[in-house]
């Protein structure tokens, strides 16, 4: 139970940088939209981001999945024994990121030549231009993960995170300085590149502050060097998929008309504010966590630590994917934003709607991959990743993209996020059980029947407070939100009042000796 405190509040502390990152990034990314628009300058800085964070995903989420699953057991044997592992870590991925990147500036262009249609011809011009410093940022990328990771080992969460800060605000900076259109993507690009090298900076001072200053190190450790690259082989191939279905997004979305790719990212990175604040934060602090209670021996606290994110999952993630499909499309019909319009914000909502309806099984799927790494089970994860993640989100974008265009690319998103969920849950139930199975499947769905309650509150509220109103904007405006937060009242009362659930009233009780230790 004192795990589960500690991981509640590691949770809660990265949730609030979290929320200033995140914001930070969401008014980058409006200020992005005001000077560009949607058009080739964005499918193409879309796409070409594509390039490094597929390089990273060879080998940068892998080696620090394993390094945080390994760490606990080199940091029992003394300080100086993890020091030296981690050093170990960040010299190798540093070493290869190196040769990645010397290695793709040589044949990068041709292959992005081929993946971009050629009927976007301005798209073409702009991706095989970037090409080679979109490469390059796997170097700043590298350092930053790295040192990001050894710091999480250390159970430094908030002040890492909180560097994130740094690369929005030089994109932002070199967009206005120079992010005119003879300039194009070429600022966002440049300004990502300068940014994430600030940031390895700025992390490295964080180390140094905390008693370790990494070394480059090879020798001496080949032992733990085979265990810990032999470890993230197969990590690797999960990873590749994981990006794989973004390339699959992306590249599908670039059939259609110019816009789109464009569409679905900034609709992407607006639900990643959402996710990001709350999913991510959680998966960030449970790798370590986990860990250490596989190496304690203390699966029964992993088992409960399962149950309660399910729980809790579904009293908060169901709501949230309701006020999105309920208030975004509306609301995003009334913007006038620069280049952006009402038909592509309505768009960008629309798609937003559908990736929001996947939350709950992003927030337990990502939570039940992290316990499945802790526990080593990689190669089932192999599998789960390419017949339960890849496989279906090809075939359902294969099935949506046509009826529904970028729409049904969203929302095949949401669709994979419950199979993976559902997988991912099958298979941690027969590596170590799951705590409670009956309550917590009564609990999922009396969330998602309340949930369904609040979005048919919402939208009767919404329609009659319309009828009433004298059809300008700001009426428009009020009879969403009026929807919005009648639904939502419905939904807490239904979970605090009648019928009620334990786990809510206890999670409320301890949000109001919060509010009344802060007000005091």
């Amino acid at each position: 139970m004192q795990d589960n405190r500690m991981i509640a509040k590691a949770v809660l502390g990265m949730t609030v940088v979290a929320i200033f990152c995140r914001l930070a990034s969401l008014v980058k990314e409006a200020y992005v939209v005001f000077v560009f628009g949607p058009g080739a300058a964005m499918d193409a800085y879309s796409l070409v981001i594509l390039v490094p964070g597929l390089m990273g995903a060879l080998f940068l989420n892998a080696v620090r999945r394993a390094y945080l699953s390994q760490q606990p057991s080199h940091g029992a044997a003394g300080i100086t024994e993890g020091d030296a592992f981690g050093d170990l870590f960040l010299s190798s991925l540093l070493l290869v990121s190196l040769a990645l990147a010397v290695l793709f500036s040589a044949i990068i262009r041709p292959l992005l030549a081929l993946a971009v249609p050629e009927k976007n011809p301005e798209v073409v011009e702009h991706v095989l231009r970037l090409a080679i410093p979109s490469v390059w940022l796997i170097v700043p990328m590298t350092l930053v993960t790295a040192l990001s990771s050894i710091l999480n080992a250390r159970q430094q969460f908030s002040a890492p995170q909180a560097t994130h800060l740094l690369p929005p605000a030089l994109i932002a900076l070199f967009v206005y300085q120079w992010g005119g259109q003879s300039v194009g993507p070429d600022a966002l690009v440049w300004g990502l590149l300068a940014g994430t090298a600030l940031q390895g900076a700025a992390l490295l001072g964080i180390a140094w502050r905390s008693h370790h200053a990494p070394r480059l190190r090879l020798r001496g450790y080949s032992r733990a060097l085979r265990s810990l690259w032999s470890l993230s082989a197969p990590i690797i191939l999960l990873e590749v998929l994981v990006y794989a279905n973004s390339t699959v997004d992306r590249s599908m979305a670039a059939s259609l008309p110019p816009g789109r790719v464009s569409i679905l990212y900034w609709s992407l990175m607006m639900k990643d504010f959402i996710s990001g604040t709350l999913v991510a934060s959680l998966l960030l602090v449970l790798l370590p966590h986990f860990s250490e209670q596989v190496a304690a021996g203390a699966t029964g606290e992993l088992r409960r630590s399962c149950a309660q994110i399910i729980r809790y999952g579904a009293m908060t993630m169901f709501p949230l994917s309701v006020l999105l499909v309920v208030c975004g499309p509306p609301l995003f019909q009334q913007i006038r934003f620069g280049k952006l319009g009402p038909e592509a914000a309505v768009s960008i909502a629309t798609c937003l709607a559908a990736y929001g309806l996947g939350l709950f099984g992003e927030f337990v799927g990502g939570s039940m991959v992290q316990a499945l790494m802790a526990l080593k089970r990689i190669g089932t994860l192999v599998w789960l990743g390419i017949f339960a993640y890849f496989l279906p989100n090809l075939l359902f974008n294969l099935l949506l993209i046509g009826p529904l265009g970028e729409v049904g690319v969203a929302l095949s998103s949401a669709l994979v996020a419950y199979t993976t969920t559902a997988c991912n849950y099958l298979a941690l139930r027969r590596a170590v059980g799951i705590e409670e199975e009956a309550r917590n499947l009564r609990i999922v769905v009396g969330c998602l029947l309340a949930a369904a309650v609040m979005a048919t509150v919402s939208f009767g509220v919404r329609g009659l407070a319309r009828q009433i109103g004298d059809g300008s904007a700001w009426a428009d405006l009020a009879s969403v939100l009026a929807g919005a937060a009648i639904g939502l009242a419905v939904y807490l009362w239904l979970l605090l009042v009648y019928p009620g659930c334990e786990e809510a009233r206890k999670a409320w009780a301890i949000i109001e000796d919060k509010l009344r230790s802060f007000g005091s």
